[in-house]
């Protein structure tokens, strides 16, 4: 990733050193495209910043149940809230509800490989 540190010693290669961007490209070991993008970018430019596509975790289903467990437990002594065993065995009960919802909805289909 291009940090401002290292933008600030491209163009300082490039105007102040007059180094072509071939031979920047060689010292940071960044590509040609970059250095030359990087260059023609205005000096009032913003940080680079790297935004992560947001993507739909293993839990996600469970979000909304596990935070409504988490505030049930919230004015309970420690000692007496669900510890992440508890919540696991709770998302996997509505896991095997949901599957069993599936297959009944399916008809009783059976949904193992060796079965025709």
């Amino acid at each position: 990733m291009i940090t401002m540190e290292l933008l600030g010693k491209i163009k300082r290669m490039h105007e102040r050193d007059k180094l072509s961007e071939r031979a920047i490209a060689k010292r940071t070991g960044l590509s040609r495209n970059t250095i030359h993008k990087w260059l023609q970018t205005p000096e009032e430019m913003s940080a680079p910043k790297y935004v992560r596509a947001k993507s739909f975790g293993k839990l996600g289903a469970y979000v909304a149940q596990l935070e409504q467990a988490i505030q049930a437990d919230a004015h309970r002594n420690k000692q007496d809230q669900r510890k992440g065993k508890a919540l696991f065995t709770q998302i996997n009960r509505i896991a095997v509800f949901l599957l069993v919802v599936l297959h009944t909805a399916l008809g009783g289909l059976s949904i193992t490989p060796d079965s025709h």
